[in-house]
């Protein structure tokens, strides 16, 4: 079904560069639901995970349908064309909210980390008037870090709790610095 964006099949085209097919963002729906758990379970992104074991579809199901429930998450899928390539969560509290994202395997190395933090960003002044952003990373996710930092964030520091970085961004549309960014609160598994 053509006009079904969850339908649709993926496909990557080798030596097709990133700019040459429209990125996009959708706002997660059920359709999305069996993309994402494939996504969490995959082997690379639970190494890089602060929950790296498997997650049962039963767990992702209640997980999932929690946070479509809520009102201070926004779930987004990245769209490369009409192929989902990846996904990004806002955690809000209050002005700042705490990013995740991840790449599907299959688009990885394509510089799409790099683009989906910069729409991220500017979502995230534009649509949800947030004044700070912050993002967790193992150490050893250094591409992650690469991403982040190259999309103006800073390492704040070694978080206490895992051995990891708190990484935060002040946006512009708010100019006046604050000088300590706390992450928010987890929900749960992913």
């Amino acid at each position: 079904m053509k006009d079904d964006p969850c339908a649709v099949q993926l496909e990557k085209r080798e030596g097709e560069p990133v700019q040459a097919r429209q990125l996009s963002f959708q706002k997660a729906c059920g359709c999305h639901e069996e993309l994402l758990l494939e996504w969490k379970n995959d082997e690379t992104a639970r190494e890089q995970s602060f929950l790296p074991r498997v997650i049962t579809a039963e767990e992702h199901h209640r997980w999932f349908r929690a946070v479509l429930a809520r009102a201070d998450i926004t779930l987004l899928i990245l769209y490369w064309g009409e192929a989902p390539t990846g996904s990004v969560r806002f955690e809000r509290a209050g002005e700042q909210a705490e990013i995740s994202y991840s790449i599907d395997s299959r688009y990885r190395g394509l510089g799409l980390g790099n683009r989906l933090i910069g729409m991220a960003v500017q979502y995230a002044q534009e649509t949800l008037a947030l004044s700070r952003l912050c993002a967790r990373v193992k150490k050893d996710n250094v591409p992650s870090q690469r991403v982040l930092l190259a999309n103006g964030f800073r390492n704040m520091g070694e978080l206490d709790d895992r051995p990891g970085y708190l990484f935060g961004k002040q946006l512009e549309a708010h100019s006046q610095q604050i000088p300590e960014i706390a992450p928010p609160p987890r929900i749960s598994h992913l």
